[in-house]
């Protein structure tokens, strides 16, 4: 059994054994994504006013933030499609702007990337190659640094990004572990410009030389040997790329 799905029915049992269930269902929902609450103040009686009010409705915003989050991780668990939980959290049928006005968007926003995630992280587990996605998401038509560029603001480029992040971290990930990795750390038939583009991504996560060394198979090589190897080119844009991204303050 998945630890995710332990985990809901642990938190499924403990909600109906508590009451919890019944209570979220009847009062709450889901008919609005949780805001923060405001207090309402009279002048002459505000202090007792709000620490009468307070309690309960943070109570009430916890409450259906837990119920939110345990019926997230249920339908993930499951396998619901995005569009089938856009529809349960009262959106169907809803694009656009008129999509994106709605109180659960970003409910099903948070879905949509966690669906996302742990789809890329299973397949970044499962050694599937970067390259494999790079053509997935209609990337292999780019010849030069200037077409990389100008993709760079798509939504291909986006989740190509993201899984090259997830592959890269599930290698780091399995360094010193005990479990072994991928025997292929990149495609034989991945492009030069896919290669181009994992450097760049390298060079702007900041990844250690030691894990780039690694996947470009340049460790323990020096002077002739690394500068004359055919991946050398990818790990030195990847070091002028390092070079001149700026730490990241978040």
């Amino acid at each position: 059994m998945r630890l995710s799905h332990l985990l809901v029915m642990t938190v499924a049992g403990f909600l109906a054994s508590s009451g919890a269930f019944s209570a979220a269902t009847d009062t709450t929902k889901l008919t609005k994504f949780p805001l923060s609450g405001h207090s309402v103040i009279s002048s002459g009686g505000g202090r007792s006013l709000r620490l009468a009010t307070e309690p309960k409705e943070n109570e009430d915003v916890t409450e259906e933030r837990i119920w939110t989050s345990v019926k997230l991780t249920f339908w993930e668990c499951f396998g619901f499609s995005v569009k089938s939980v856009q529809k349960k959290l009262g959106m169907a049928g809803l694009e656009g702007e008129a999509l994106k006005a709605h109180t659960n968007y970003p409910t099903l926003l948070k879905y949509a990337d966690n669906i996302e995630k742990h789809w890329m992280r299973e397949r970044a587990e499962g050694g599937f190659s970067t390259y494999s996605f790079w053509k997935k998401f209609g990337l292999d038509d780019i010849t030069n640094l200037d077409g990389l560029t100008a993709r760079r603001g798509t939504e291909g480029y986006r989740k190509y990004r993201r899984y090259v992040n997830e592959y890269d971290d599930n290698i780091e990930s399995l360094t010193g572990s005990g479990y072994h990795k991928p025997s292929e750390l990149i495609d034989k038939k991945a492009s030069d410009m896919e290669k181009m583009a994992r450097a760049q991504i390298w060079g702007e996560r900041k990844r250690s030389d030691d894990h780039v060394r690694e996947i470009l198979g340049l460790v323990g090589k020096t002077g002739d040997k690394l500068t004359k190897s055919s991946n050398y080119k990818y790990y030195k844009y990847y070091l002028d790329v390092k070079r001149t991204t700026p730490l990241s303050t978040s």
